[in-house]
């Protein structure tokens, strides 16, 4: 059983892109990742906000404890996401964090 891949890039502004494919020709279900294996590193007060290029909508922002592990339900065959994970200051407000 081949696993999903996870390709992923910094941006000049210092956000990381993450895209995982499911190369099979069925769905792959509960795919979970390490952050810190995309080389996303917060300090210690920082958030980390994760945003889905492919809907527009940010997942979350998430202390780095809470994502430690990031994962997706279920990928399609043949399918793929694509995530934005950007480091944030834990001062930021909210208001900001979801436009």
């Amino acid at each position: 059983m081949r696993l999903p891949s996870v390709y992923a890039t910094v941006l000049g502004d210092g956000s990381t892109v993450a895209t995982i494919v499911n190369w099979r020709e069925r769905a792959h279900n509960d795919f979970e990742f390490r952050i810190e294996d995309l080389g996303v590193e917060p300090a210690g007060d920082q958030l980390i906000e994760v945003y889905d290029l492919w809907t527009h909508e940010v997942v979350g922002v998430y202390t780095p404890a809470e994502i430690e592990v990031f994962g997706v339900n279920s990928i399609p065959g043949h399918g793929n996401y694509t995530f934005k994970f950007t480091l944030v200051d834990d001062q930021t407000p909210l208001e900001y964090l979801t436009q």
